[in-house]
């Protein structure tokens, strides 16, 4: 592509690009500024930059958004940046055209339809309910952003892989903790980096996931589980229209997506939510009447 062709900016220095100034605005909490200078210093709202070894250009504002939400699969292709797509290799978000419409209708008719949905209510439920009694209920003060990371964690855990056991939450938590930091980092897989933890964090939960994955396999060849007990048990018995089977790796690999795919956006929701609801006292009264929490002084 010609100079001329390319939107205002740099790429900054050779790999590294501007991927240190991008960390040091993240580090201060305000990652956004970032943008900000790089908009206001070119004066354009499409500006080209290279993060984390890859080259790129930011589109900002409602008509950037515009153009990509409805030009994806036309003028756009969608694109994860190389940490993300190495751990978690082989899930069907990186797959394109037939490969990856095969895979998303094996995933979600074993789990994303009304029939199933509507299982997961009085689960859900049962979940929140027993979240809030052990980290809020009688609390004087609740720290939400804190104490909310598990809960986002614990549903899908027992929802798609029926994973109730405390002790191997905490663990996978810990992990996927490490994972999410790993992903922010340089890609650099040498021992001392973030993304060399990543990694590490990675392969540590795929071991975990592996010894689940099999003890199910075992529990459903001695008939003691179901097929659609989860996502998981499905694709364990299920192959999809071709008549193929996923490997173990690409199994566990999905898990490990719909973990991360979930995690920061509903933990980001209900901190939201409840940061809204703390400024509202009438919401707030009609909230301490349901009756699961008493009233608690809430920290962000």
């Amino acid at each position: 592509m010609a100079c001329r062709n390319l939107p205002p900016g740099t790429f900054g220095w050779p790999f590294l690009g501007e991927t240190v100034e991008f960390i040091r605005a993240k580090s201060e909490g305000c990652a956004d500024k970032f943008v900000k200078d790089r908009v206001e210093r070119y004066g354009s709202t499409v500006f080209r930059t290279s993060l984390f070894g890859e080259p790129m250009a930011f589109l900002c504002g409602p008509a950037g958004n515009k153009f990509l939400f409805s030009n994806e699969g036309k003028k756009v292709a969608h694109w994860f940046p190389a940490p993300l797509r190495w751990m978690l290799e082989g899930s069907f978000i990186f797959m394109c055209g037939d490969e990856a419409r095969v895979r998303k209708k094996l995933l979600t008719a074993s789990f994303f339809n009304t029939e199933s949905l509507m299982k997961c209510v009085p689960i859900m439920d049962e979940i929140t309910r027993g979240y809030l009694k052990t980290h809020w209920e009688g609390k004087e003060e609740v720290q939400v952003c804190t104490s909310i990371k598990r809960y986002p964690f614990e549903v899908p855990c027992r929802l798609f892989m029926s994973i109730v056991e405390p002790e191997l939450i905490s663990r996978l938590l810990f992990q996927f903790n490490i994972f999410i930091k790993g992903l922010a980092g340089f890609p650099l897989n040498i021992p001392g980096t973030q993304f060399h933890r990543g990694m590490r964090a990675v392969n540590i939960i795929k071991r975990e996931l592996r010894v689940v994955l099999r003890q199910r396999r075992a529990e459903l060849a001695r008939k003691v589980t179901y097929p659609t007990q989860d996502i998981l048990s499905y694709l364990l018995v299920n192959a999809d229209e071709s008549g193929k089977f996923i490997t173990e790796a690409d199994i566990i690999s999905e898990m490990l997506t719909l973990l991360f795919a979930g995690h920061d956006t509903s933990s980001s929701t209900i901190s939201l939510l409840i940061k809204y609801l703390s400024g509202s006292p009438e919401s707030m009264r009609k909230f301490f009447r349901v009756g699961w929490l008493s009233s608690a002084q809430l920290s962000f």
